[in-house]
């Protein structure tokens, strides 16, 4: 699997802050992959997380490709931390 994402954050007086990470995902094997787990984190200057959600995508035949999204709206003080935005992939074990 191969993957390339994007993201924005926006912050604005009177508006609750939100980061925004889209992408696609492409199956490059040379077979089905029924499951295919994608983990998005926001992370810190530090390297720590500031917040994390997994999205499980389902049902990839060979070439085929899969947008995704993710929307998190972490606080003010978390929205000036932000550094950048990471995400990992696995095959589902379950």
């Amino acid at each position: 699997m191969e993957w390339e994402y994007e993201w924005e954050g926006f912050v604005g007086t009177g508006f609750q802050p939100a980061t925004i990470v889209t992408g696609e995902i492409e199956n490059v094997g040379t077979g089905y992959a029924e499951e295919f787990e994608l983990e998005c984190q926001l992370l810190a200057e530090d390297q720590s997380i500031i917040d994390s959600r997994t999205r499980r995508l389902r049902n990839f035949e060979t070439n085929e490709e899969q947008l995704f999204y993710y929307r998190f709206r972490p606080s003010e003080e978390e929205t000036e931390d932000l550094e950048e935005v990471e995400i990992k992939g696995s095959f589902s074990t379950e």
